[in-house]
């Protein structure tokens, strides 16, 4: 795999344009934190890493950005995904230049969330970042705040801790982000 360019850089991960083996152009995400975070919270950020590739590559719908490759046992971990033609932040700013609403690509994404929760899961960081647009259509991507309905999974965040992005988090989830359920998605939707 041959690393083509950057793509972004968030607080514990890149994403890196890249060609692999058999020639494809893809976007890399490797788990790669910041050196400011202590070992305790970097342990529970590789472990929420390693769960969302293990969901997303389990899930099975067109509207999730599929997994192709990945490798957890690498020192930084790392999976391969189609590369985007766009994020849905970049299509608001198209469509508010032209005057219009993205029809297609707000159902898009409410199919998206009735599959992802029709699967049992709560994204909980729903945002026009974490929508791209794959084969002409829009895909749910980071799943690294993924919750399976009801909680059935190892707590990797802190009793009364706030994560995902609060400009489009449901105040409950805010309050009792470990107890979110899918109006909390419905709610980043609006």
């Amino acid at each position: 795999m041959k690393v083509v360019g950057r793509i972004s850089r968030g607080g514990f991960g890149v994403v890196d344009k890249v060609q692999l083996a058999d020639g494809t152009i893809a976007a890399r995400k490797t788990f790669s934190p910041r050196d400011e975070y202590d070992p305790d919270r970097i342990s529970k950020l590789r472990s929420r890493f390693e769960r969302e590739v293990r969901i997303q590559s389990a899930m099975k719908s067109n509207s999730v950005v599929p997994i192709l490759e990945f490798d957890l046992d690498d020192h930084n971990p790392w999976f391969t995904m189609p590369l985007a033609e766009r994020t849905l932040g970049e299509e608001i700013e198209r469509h508010k230049s032209a005057g219009t609403v993205p029809v297609q690509a707000l159902a898009d994404i409410l199919n998206a969330l009735e599959d992802l929760h029709g699967l049992g899961f709560v994204h909980r960081d729903l945002k026009p970042l974490n929508v791209l647009l794959i084969d002409g259509i829009w895909k749910l991507s980071d799943f690294g705040l993924i919750l399976p309905l009801g909680g059935a999974t190892t707590q990797l965040t802190s009793m009364g801790s706030a994560w995902g992005t609060h400009e489009y988090a449901a105040p409950e989830q805010i309050s009792e982000f470990h107890s979110a359920t899918p109006s909390a998605d419905i709610y980043a939707f609006g």
